[in-house]
């Protein structure tokens, strides 16, 4: 698994290296194309939404944690799915872990 994860990295890496410095000269149309693929890949084949129980995981905090940081913090609010239960989109975790570093020192 670990190594799985490494190689994906390192092929992200030099598609990013690719994308950033452009030495194929690839042109506007191409690079919609591939942001195209790309998002269609994501949304159908890998599933990106965490429950809440996963998100207090992830952080190593309790869900409770969680409620608190959604009310002091402005953490995402999630989406309703079930009569009691929330999913949370993984990207949008990421940000506001980024973006609230001070919650974490």
């Amino acid at each position: 698994m670990e190594n799985e994860r490494q190689q994906l990295l390192e092929k992200l890496l030099k598609l990013e290296n690719i994308v950033r410095k452009n030495p194929c000269g690839m042109s506007d149309i191409t690079y919609k194309a591939l942001n195209a693929g790309l998002s269609a890949l994501i949304g159908k084949e890998f599933h990106t939404d965490m429950s809440l129980e996963q998100v207090a995981r992830y952080f190593g905090v309790t869900t409770r944690t969680i409620n608190i940081w959604q009310h002091k913090y402005n953490f995402p609010k999630g989406k309703q799915i079930g009569h009691h239960e929330l999913s949370f989109s993984a990207e949008e975790v990421l940000e506001w872990q980024e973006t609230h570093k001070s919650v974490f020192d």
